[in-house]
């Protein structure tokens, strides 16, 4: 059974009024003087509530098991970690699984922290594991190539940057997917390769029973 977390109340902000009046009109954190305007928050009967919480809030945060956290933040690094493995888990369950020998020759992706995470391939992996003395993991997530592309529209409007205004309409609409066509043809005769994640599907990495 989890114990209740107890987080302290917010701080009450500071007030601010114009001289000679008595409502306020704006809210400052008691913790680095940032300033809440109820004009920020529309001015009508929800600003004042508006703007005082924004105001206590700001610099009082706490993630949901109780660990303080500076204002950028909205859960601890403990919490983040499980959010994502409880993402990922969902993510694996529902992914095709492939063993090693069902798996083609080509790059994988492991988020383990070791270099960017790509491996351009299982035994490259295995490889470095084995180095850096870390557990293989269970599984790592296949990748697939990403093509290498241009797009003609993009080109034109990038290569018009420097001439007068209405340059492009002097170029015929027609004419663009001729450009196209050649840029497609020129990419498909490069040897570069680059891989992302397949989330799709993870490549089992230990013997499977």
């Amino acid at each position: 059974m989890t114990a209740a977390v107890t987080i302290p109340a917010p701080p009450e902000p500071f007030p601010l009024v114009i001289q000679g009046t008595a409502k306020p009109v704006a809210y400052a954190c008691p913790g680095c003087g940032a300033l809440f305007t109820t004009y920020m928050f529309g001015g009508g009967p929800s600003a004042h509530p508006a703007a005082k919480h924004m105001a206590s809030s700001h610099c009082h945060r706490f993630c949901a098991c109780g660990v303080s956290l500076n204002k950028s933040r909205t859960k601890c690094d403990a919490c983040w970690g499980q959010s994502l493995a409880e993402r990922e888990k969902k993510v694996f369950e529902k992914a095709k699984r492939l063993t090693i020998e069902e798996y083609p020759n080509q790059a994988v992706y492991w988020d383990g922290g070791i270099g960017d995470g790509l491996f351009l391939n299982i035994d490259e992996l295995l490889d470095r594991c084995e180095e850096e003395g870390v557990d293989i993991p269970e599984y790592a997530w296949a990748a697939k190539e990403v093509p290498l592309a241009m797009n003609a529209d993009w080109l034109i409007e990038r290569a018009l940057e420097e001439h007068g205004e209405g340059a492009r309409e002097e170029i015929a609409d027609k004419n663009v997917p001729e450009l196209q066509n050649l840029l497609d043809s020129w990419c498909t005769r490069q040897d570069l390769k680059s891989w992302q994640p397949d989330y799709t599907t993870a490549v089992l990495l230990h013997p499977q029973e």
